[in-house]
């Protein structure tokens, strides 16, 4: 949901990827849709960024590649980047600026522009990521949680399978 009480969607039209935008009645606002040629996209996930603008990860096809987009406020591409891996998985911005992601085994630390600052292999497909305000990062897969700072460093990983119902 942004500020104005509208909402942004982010998905996969025909062979795009695509932002939309509302009003707080659901009525369309705007829509920008992505095109990387030869190489049909879509968005896997999507947030709103400290500037008001909106950072987006999901894939590409022909090849599977992760693909991240960074937009304005009102849609228009700042800067979109593919990078190795299958789908990017989640995507979080810290309080730094830089960005975070999760891509299959695969966790990277992203500056304001795209580029890799750092990426590690986790050996654990994650699905989701948040930044805790003391600064820690948290991975979720499944029943499994770990935990790292700000630099990539590992710190633990709790399996908690025997915790949840197994539907």
């Amino acid at each position: 949901q942004t500020d104005d009480s509208g909402f942004t969607i982010a998905g996969r039209g025909s062979s795009t990827a695509f932002l939309l935008k509302t009003d707080k009645y659901g009525s369309q606002q705007w829509r920008k849709d992505y095109i990387r040629p030869g190489m049909p996209t879509t968005f896997q996930t999507i947030q709103i960024t400290s500037d008001k603008g909106y950072i987006c990860a999901g894939q590409t096809y022909n090849p599977q590649r992760e693909y991240i987009l960074k937009s304005d406020s009102l849609g228009n591409k700042q800067w979109d980047t593919i990078y190795a891996g299958f789908r990017a998985e989640d995507i979080i911005q810290a309080k730094s600026g830089s960005y975070y992601v999760v891509n299959g085994n695969i966790f990277r630390k992203l500056n304001s522009n795209g580029g890799i600052t750092w990426e590690i292999d986790t050996n654990v497909a994650a699905l989701d990521i948040l930044q805790h305000p003391n600064g820690y990062l948290y991975a979720l897969q499944g029943n499994l949680l770990s935990k790292y700072d700000s630099s990539g460093n590992f710190y633990w990983q709790k399996d908690y399978y025997d915790s949840f119902p197994h539907s």
